[in-house]
């Protein structure tokens, strides 16, 4: 039986090029973290060096791998609970990830701040059907209802899926609504 091995090639137009196949048991979890499904592509201009060329290609076919074989780790891994100082680690790395990547996409200060003001309308949305003539009623709490709404924005806006499935991070329930209000409050 032949293995397909991923290989450097030249294009018509002289880039450099190489494909990797995603396999089919970590496409969907690849797909979360990465963005992609089916296969990740190496393309560098026609004026690098052979040997430079070498060089990129294979710190992007490792880095490729690499990521391949955490996600089939963290597949096989059971979900862990973790204590507030591994969840500020966490969020730590989070943090470190969620920057490179906005600056990547190029995300302006103006897509943050109506970011922000969507968050603050999703946040405010529920304090305001809290009856405040009762005195019972605490205002810094909020419903159930309210507070997985919150943390269903968090979790779209920080990507954070896609960063627990990157570090081949699994947690339980209860662990994972302390993270949400801990991202909650960065």
């Amino acid at each position: 039986m032949a293995v397909k091995m991923t290989s450097l090639s030249r294009k018509a137009n002289g880039d450099w090029f190489a494909r990797k196949g995603i396999p089919s048991d970590v496409r969907d979890s690849y797909k979360l973290a990465y963005g992609k499904s089916q296969e990740e592509r190496f393309r560098r201009d026609a004026s690098l060096s052979a040997p430079s060329a070498k060089i990129a290609f294979s710190d992007w076919l490792a880095e490729v791998e690499d990521r391949i074989e955490r996600l089939r780790k963290a597949r096989n891994k059971a979900v862990r609970e973790m204590t507030p100082r591994q969840i500020h680690a966490l969020i730590g790395r989070w943090y470190e990830w969620f920057t490179t990547q906005r600056e990547e996409t190029h995300l302006t200060g103006e897509a943050v701040e109506n970011i922000y003001e969507q968050y603050c309308q999703v946040a405010e949305s529920g304090l305001s059907s809290l009856d405040l003539s009762d005195d019972s009623a605490d205002d810094s709490e909020r419903s159930e209802i309210h507070a997985t709404r919150v943390r269903a924005f968090v979790t779209a806006f920080s990507e954070i899926d896609a960063f627990m499935a990157a570090e081949g991070v699994n947690l339980d329930a209860p662990t994972r609504v302390r993270l949400l209000d801990s991202l909650e409050e960065c």
